[in-house]
Order: structure tokens, then C-alpha cells, then sequence
């Protein structure tokens, strides 16, 4: 038997009951006793929730900035959770502190800077290679990006 369960009949209901949740009573060692599960819920920290608009299609938007935060911080993170929503919300949160909400900050964030937020909760000695460098007082600090596009003369 490949799963370890059993299964017992009760008035006019049979259910499945796990081998962890039987209890076997002193004295009658074939009676068997079904304990209901206790589910008490643990997150795991840091817990980051993404939550995001399920109207406005933005799940593959919110995946995507799931994905690169696990790949970042791979087992630093306890848990990453997307939440469906409603109503445009897009919004980051480590544990119960939101540090990127679309409306409040005014549109959609750089992958850069929620990494760099969630570092300096989670991780603050954590280096995010190119994206950041260490100040002189040892903190971390977005380098500035600056591009400068030069248009070419075409002449035929």
C-alpha cells in the first residue's frame, strides 16, 4: 500500500483518515480512534505576498516578479504568495509592511527596486551584484543609471 491511510465507516459516511490521526485505545489494540486534523497555519517568514488584479490580467506580471524574487533569494525567502484581486490593485508586501502599492507609488515597480526593498528587510548585507553598490558607511545603494542615446546621420 503506497499511501498509509485507512479507512473507517461512521453511520451512513466512510472517510479517510490518516495513520498520524488514528489513535489506537489501551486495552483493545484493533479499535481504532479518528482524531481531527488540527490545521494551525504557520507561515513561513519572511512571508512576501504579491498581490495583483485578476481583471486587469496582471497575474503573469505578478509571477514574473515572483519568479525573480525566488531566484534572487532563493532560500532566503520562506514563503511567496500571489493573491488574486481585484479593483487594479498591484501591490508588494513582506509580511504585513506593503512596500510597493501601484496606486500610491504611481505605477508598476522596477524588478531592481522592489529586490532592493525586500533586501533591506530580509537580507541587508546581501549584495544585488551590478544593480547596487556599497556606500562608504556600508549600506547598500542603487547605482544611478544614466543612458545617453546619440541619433545617427544617415546620408545616403
Amino acid at each position: 500500500m503506497s499511501e498509509q491511510t485507512s479507512t473507517t465507516a461512521t453511520s451512513s459516511e466512510a472517510s479517510e483518515v490518516c495513520v498520524d490521526c488514528v489513535k489506537e485505545e489501551p486495552g483493545n489494540v484493533n479499535q481504532q480512534q479518528k482524531q481531527p486534523h488540527q490545521e494551525i497555519v504557520q507561515h513561513k517568514t519572511p512571508r512576501i505576498e504579491i498581490t495583483y488584479c485578476v481583471q486587469c490580467r496582471w497575474m503573469l506580471r505578478a509571477a514574473w516578479l515572483a519568479q525573480e524574487l525566488l531566484t534572487t533569494f532563493g532560500n532566503i525567502i520562506g514563503e511567496m504568495v500571489l493573491v488574486p484581486g481585484q479593483n487594479a490593485v498591484f501591490e508588494v508586501r513582506v509580511g504585513n509592511e506593503v512596500i510597493w502599492d501601484r496606486k500610491k507609488n504611481g505605477g508598476f515597480p522596477e524588478v531592481k527596486d522592489v529586490k532592493q526593498l525586500i533586501r533591506d528587510r530580509i537580507a541587508p548585507e546581501m549584495s544585488l551584484g551590478h544593480s547596487d553598490k556599497k556606500t562608504e558607511k556600508g549600506a547598500w545603494k542603487c547605482k544611478s543609471t544614466t543612458k545617453t542615446t546619440t541619433s545617427r546621420n544617415s546620408s545616403t
